[in-house]
Parts: C-alpha cells; sequence; structure tokens
C-alpha cells in the first residue's frame, strides 16, 4: 500500500510520477467492495488522483494526465468518472 502522505509531501515536479504510482496501485473497483476499509481506502486514494489530475491539468498537463487515465483506468468503469480539465486561457497582456 502506497502511504497517501509521503506522496503529498515530495516535490512539486514529481506529481506526473506519483499520479502514475499511484494510478498503477489504486483499485479501480474499491466501490464494489463489501469491506469498508477497502472502500475507505480507495475513495482516499481516488481523492488524491483527481487532486493530482486538477492540479496537473491547470498547469498545462492535460494530455499527460489523460494518457495516463487512458493506461490505467479500466475502460468499462460504469458510474466513476474522473474529468481531465483544460488549463485556463492566460489573458494576453
Amino acid at each position: 500500500m502506497i502511504k497517501l502522505k509521503s506522496l503529498l509531501n515530495e516535490d512539486n515536479s514529481s506529481e506526473l510520477k506519483k499520479l502514475e504510482k499511484l494510478m498503477k496501485s489504486h483499485d479501480w473497483y474499491y466501490e464494489m467492495s463489501d469491506d469498508n476499509r477497502v472502500y475507505k481506502r480507495g475513495s482516499a486514494e481516488r481523492k488524491v488522483i483527481d487532486n493530482l489530475i486538477m492540479r496537473l491539468s491547470t498547469m498545462g498537463g492535460s494530455k499527460d494526465t489523460a494518457k495516463l487515465l487512458k493506461k490505467y483506468k479500466p475502460e468499462r468503469m460504469g458510474s466513476v468518472t474522473t474529468k481531465v480539465i483544460p488549463a485556463p486561457k492566460r489573458p494576453k497582456k
């Protein structure tokens, strides 16, 4: 199991690597578990994944996060969705 707090405290330059590490080990089917501990752990991991995706997307990493989602998230996830938000356009000076 990955320690989420240690991942969050690492250098920001490695956030894409952290995201991939989390996605690779994440139990994408945690919502179907009968064990509440599994559900809570999966839900907490999912929040970290979603937050990293949002942060990377706003920093211009939408294409990278989309590739990782395609690589690690199972195609048939039912109600589980993660949106990749494009980086906001910067105002012209």
